[in-house]
C-alpha cells in the first residue's frame, strides 16, 4: 500500500522499510495509509512555508537537489528571507 501511494515520488526507502511500515500499520485501511503518506509528503513543505530562517546546504535525491533548508534563528550560516 505504501509503495502504491509513493509511486512517482523520490524515495530512499528499502524493501525492509516497506516491510516494517506494513507490519506497523497492520489493520489500517487504504484510506488511512493514503492519509499518512500525504501528511508525510506535505510535512517538509509546511516546514519551509512556516520557516523564518534558512540554512544553506545542498542535498540531492535522484534528480532533485535542495540547497536551502528551514533552520532555527540561532544556527550559523543563515539566510533570512
Amino acid at each position: 500500500m505504501f509503495k502504491l501511494n509513493l509511486e512517482g515520488e523520490p524515495s530512499e526507502l528499502t524493501e525492509e522499510d516497506f516491510d516494517k511500515l506494513a507490519s506497523d500499520t497492520a489493520g489500517y485501511s487504504g484510506s488511512d495509509i493514503h492519509t499518512v503518506v500525504q501528511d508525510a509528503l506535505g510535512t517538509p513543505l509546511t516546514k519551509v512555508m512556516e520557516a523564518t530562517h534558512y540554512k544553506k546546504v545542498c542535498h540531492c535525491l535522484e534528480s532533485v537537489c535542495v540547497c536551502v533548508i528551514p533552520s532555527q534563528p540561532f544556527l550559523p550560516r543563515l539566510l533570512v528571507p
